[in-house]
């Protein structure tokens, strides 16, 4: 009898034992980063037992980490009716992520209900959701109502080229336009004011943090030492992608600090006369979102501004907003029931006056002759001088290849003006517009080549 018994348990352990394998393996799956491997494990485990609480779990982890938000909350709300409270928690942060706050909190106080239950801790996680759930609420609150008249996806790794400056507003230059010494912390860009005469970007503090500093250019194109604006900026994060009013005063710039809905936010401060900045202010939505929301910029010339976001979620691409701004902030009615979509920007043609016609806007800025085209570069000649003028150089071979460059650069600019429009208009059904999207695509492609070649010329010729 008590031989049976043994053997009994020693079937059950077993069968017990065999049973954890599969879901073990799909967890160090999980753990080792391999999604799609523990996918399809756990896929295999819930076709068996789709109420498992713990697959289900780790579905909707896996899920996440695929950007699989639908089929994450599928499996994640199962979880939840099994009593894992996490499983809420994370159910509350993929609302929040598409602003549905009422859904959220049930999802929140439903986690609190099964932490009291269990009686366990809760963890940190929560309060940090919790808290964003109250911001998103506040944010919802004050939605500034902008008129959006354009879109473009873009590239994630040189987005700034989309922006159509004009010379007033400044330029977005490459990091490579920095003399070497500072070129190789890789900042994603520089900005240059109209004058010339100051340069604003982002540097790894002592921390490795991001913080923005700016340097002064001296008289002979040669650079002053960067000095930070202020920790102020960061709040605990990165800052970077300053840009500065034409008034020298207004900075705006991005940070994914305490104060970010989620990843960088667009803030506002203020230069003071002594060269301080102002606590920055978090502009709010519809610029900012739970994703990377940053390098807003303003034309005054032009009446328009710009500024990037990932929440299209399209991996290695980013969307370019061109908006109106006001001079008077005004917002949207907190009772408008599509504030939740004027938020998240569903529609831009929902932002926009009916009937009226924004073309005008998206014209490219005008060139106006040989002095205008002469301030619009910025470029390093690597030997610790910045070009900022025809004038400038010594060698009339590099003059005239610097010249050639400007044309090309005119010209590229033409072309990416077309491209994107042709792009819009795909985008708005007309699909015949591809061929030409492709060639246009190919042209630019090799009008870029073109530039650095030439710009390479200019350098060597300037410079042996």
């Amino acid at each position: 009898m008590i031989k049976n018994i043994i053997t009994a348990i020693f079937l059950c352990s077993a069968a017990v034992s065999f049973a954890a394998k599969p879901i073990d393996e799909a967890k160090a799956a999980y753990n080792a980063g391999d999604y799609a491997d523990a996918a399809a494990r756990l896929e295999a485990i819930l076709k068996k037992t789709p109420k498992d609480a713990t697959a289900n779990y780790y579905m909707g982890l896996t899920q996440l980490a695929l950007d699989n938000a639908d089929e994450a909350a599928a499996a994640l709300r199962k979880a939840e009716d099994r009593g894992v409270a996490d499983a809420s928690r994370l159910l509350a942060d993929i609302a929040l992520a598409d602003y549905d706050v009422d859904a959220a909190e049930e999802h929140l106080d439903t986690c609190e209900a099964l932490l009291r239950k269990s009686k366990k801790t809760a963890p940190e996680s929560l309060a940090e959701t919790r808290s964003r759930l109250v911001t998103i609420k506040n944010m919802l609150e004050r939605v500034e109502k902008i008129v959006i008249i354009d879109s473009v996806v873009v590239d994630k790794s040189d987005f700034f080229k989309a922006y159509a400056l004009s010379p007033e507003a400044g330029r977005l230059l490459e990091g490579s336009s920095l003399p070497p010494q500072y070129s190789e912390s890789e900042p994603s860009m520089v900005y240059r004011p109209e004058n010339g005469k100051e340069v604003f970007w982002s540097m790894p503090d002592a921390d490795g943090a991001l913080q923005i500093v700016s340097a002064g250019i001296l008289d002979d194109g040669t650079m002053e030492a960067p000095r930070p604006l202020g920790e102020e900026l960061s709040e605990g994060g990165d800052a970077d992608f300053p840009f500065l009013m034409a008034d020298g005063i207004t900075l705006y710039f991005a940070n994914n600090g305490e104060n970010s809905l989620g990843g960088y936010d667009i803030f506002l401060s203020r230069r003071d006369t002594d060269g301080s900045v102002l606590q920055p202010q978090n502009i709010g939505m519809p610029f900012n979102s739970p994703y990377d929301d940053y390098m807003l910029a303003i034309d005054e010339t032009r009446g328009v501004g710009y500024w990037a976001t990932d929440r299209n979620q399209i991996p290695g691409k980013v969307t370019i907003y061109t908006y109106l701004p006001s001079d008077t902030r005004v917002n949207c009615s907190p009772d408008d029931p599509d504030i939740a979509d004027r938020a998240f920007i569903r529609s831009i043609k929902a932002t926009q006056e009916p009937g009226k016609d924004y073309s005008a806007y998206l014209k490219a800025p005008a060139q106006s002759g040989t002095a205008k085209a002469e301030s619009e570069f910025s470029m390093s000649m690597g030997n610790g001088k910045v070009y900022t003028s025809l004038s400038d150089f010594k060698n009339p071979q590099a003059r005239e290849a610097m010249e050639q460059y400007l044309d090309r650069r005119a010209e590229l600019a033409r072309m990416e003006q077309r491209l994107a429009a042709l792009r819009k208009s795909y985008a708005d059904g007309n699909h015949s517009a591809s061929s030409d999207i492709l060639e246009l695509e190919r042209r630019t492609l090799a009008a870029r080549s073109m530039l650095t070649r030439l710009r390479n010329t200019v350098i060597r010729t300037e410079t042996r």
